[in-house]
């Protein structure tokens, strides 16, 4: 068979149809059905596909932007905490005074190490306090909430005659570049001034 009959066949069928009119809706309409499939459907899928995966794209975005809003927040904050004096004698007299804010007694400070961990001071002081538990409490809260970036290790809690005795090391850090007097001066050794 030849395109030429294919064509002659063609036309019966079409004649065909068009002499039974609910026929020829129905093939026009599942024409237009095929014809909407492909002229609509499948370019409008890609379509939204695209920006569904944009969406998902912008919701990974507006999650890390988010996270780099709170590390930023954070940065800050450490930032702040780190703009501190960078000597012994000034985190001895920052020490003394958040003892006496909190009641408590300070009655060792010593060992006091400055090195340098990457680009910050590192401060080690070991202290002895002694106090009440409220006392001890108060302290330990400012030193971890206080202005400057601290907190207590090798924490070691005893009691004696109704007295709570804290022994510990304070470890601090800050800026170099925020200055200092290096060295513990001789007067932060042993018993605090009164």
């Amino acid at each position: 068979m030849g395109v030429k009959e294919d064509v002659i066949e063609l036309k019966k069928k079409l004649s065909g149809l068009q002499e039974d009119p609910e026929k020829f809706r129905a093939a026009i309409a599942a024409l237009l059905l095929v014809v909407g499939m492909l002229v609509i459907k499948i370019p409008l899928t890609a379509r939204i596909n695209a920006k569904q995966t944009a969406l998902r794209e912008a919701q990974h975005l507006a999650e890390v932007a988010d996270q780099v809003m709170v590390l930023r927040d954070q940065a800050a904050l450490v930032e702040e905490r780190l703009r501190a004096p960078g000597g012994l004698s000034d985190w001895g007299v920052y020490i003394e005074g958040l003892v006496n804010d909190s009641g408590a007694d300070l009655s060792r400070q010593e060992g006091g190490n400055v090195d340098g961990i990457y680009s910050f001071k590192k401060i080690s002081i070991g202290l002895t306090i002694t106090g009440t538990y409220r006392e001890i409490w108060a302290f330990i809260d400012a030193v971890e909430s206080g202005p400057r970036l601290a907190r207590l290790e090798n924490i070691d809690l005893s009691v004696s005659e109704g007295t709570l005795t804290l022994r510990c090391m304070l470890l601090g850090l800050c800026d170099p570049s925020m200055g200092g007097d290096g060295p513990m001066d001789d007067e932060m050794e042993g018993e605090p001034d009164a």
